[in-house]
């Protein structure tokens, strides 16, 4: 069993369950793999962050950065390990314009000194753009 995700459903889900918009009337038109895999989904924010004199630019995890960063915060006997979550979350989300990250994995630690609500909007918006549902970061996060 994966200790962030208990094979327990949430209010509003059943076993198996995905909430998702409501579709258009009519029969839908189903997507190809090429037309999933060539459309650039990817989303970003503008984030204001006084603390550190401007704003940064936030962008949406891929599943797979998803994934590595949740498996990043597993530690022995699948124990939740939350240490600087949200520097490591602002390091892989936070770019330049060209959408290039901004900080490397060794600066992590830098980051989190960094002011807690400054780091706290960023991962707020990040949790948001990525699809990480409230109840997922308080487990992320160890609350």
């Amino acid at each position: 069993m994966n200790p962030l995700y208990p094979e327990q459903p949430g209010p509003g889900y059943s076993t198996g369950d995905v909430i998702s918009p409501p579709l258009p009337a009519g029969p839908p038109v189903l997507l190809t793999a090429d037309e999933i895999i060539a459309v650039a989904d990817r989303t970003f924010e503008y984030v204001a962050v006084p603390e550190w004199g401007g704003t940064v630019k936030v962008r949406s995890l891929t599943g797979t950065e998803r994934d590595r960063f949740e498996q990043s915060l597993i530690g022995k006997n699948n124990q939740v390990r939350n240490e600087n979550f949200r520097a490591k979350l602002a390091q892989l989300t936070i770019v330049n314009e060209a959408g290039q990250l901004l900080f490397s994995k060794e600066q992590i630690a830098a980051l989190g000194r960094k002011n807690a609500a400054a780091l706290g909007r960023v991962a707020d918006v990040a949790t948001k753009l990525s699809g990480l549902a409230e109840d997922d970061v308080e487990k992320l996060e160890g609350e």
